[in-house]
């Protein structure tokens, strides 16, 4: 029940890419073709949806249906962010905490952590105050 809601919940605020993202989602999820959902996430990522980005900054990530590559993941999480999508900017920022794909950068690291948290996303707002600690040494 709760995918079907985040499906409905995803094409009512999605624009012209919303069937690219749900084809998406149904082919990495129910069928397990991650292949096809690579290039549905692709195709919505060219399309402008932020979301498209991450989901497929996260399969270059894990290396399901592509080739694992962190440089690429890096490169899409980063559009995903700037295009104002939580997630993107706080798997981004740990990207650059674990020098994974982009060069070690704890303050960049810091800020995409503060713009998820802004954007009310929990996890970032764990990893700035974690990063913080880790900085001050408290």
């Amino acid at each position: 029940m709760k995918y079907y809601m985040v499906l409905v919940l995803l094409f009512l605020s999605s624009g012209v890419y919303a069937d690219d993202v749900l084809d998406g989602h149904e082919a990495y999820y129910r069928n397990k073709d991650f292949p096809k959902a690579a290039l549905l996430y692709e195709k919505a990522c060219n399309s402008g949806s932020a979301l498209g980005c991450r989901r497929l900054a996260e399969m270059y990530e894990d290396g399901k249906g592509v080739k694992q590559d962190y440089v690429k993941a890096a490169s899409l999480y980063e559009k995903g962010c700037n295009g104002n999508h939580a997630i993107g900017c706080w798997a981004l920022g740990l990207m650059y905490e674990d020098g994974q794909g982009v060069k070690k950068d704890y303050v960049k690291a810091l800020e995409l952590f503060k713009k998820a948290c802004d954007m009310k996303e929990e996890r970032g707002c764990e990893e700035y105050t974690a990063t913080l600690n880790k900085a001050f040494g408290q």
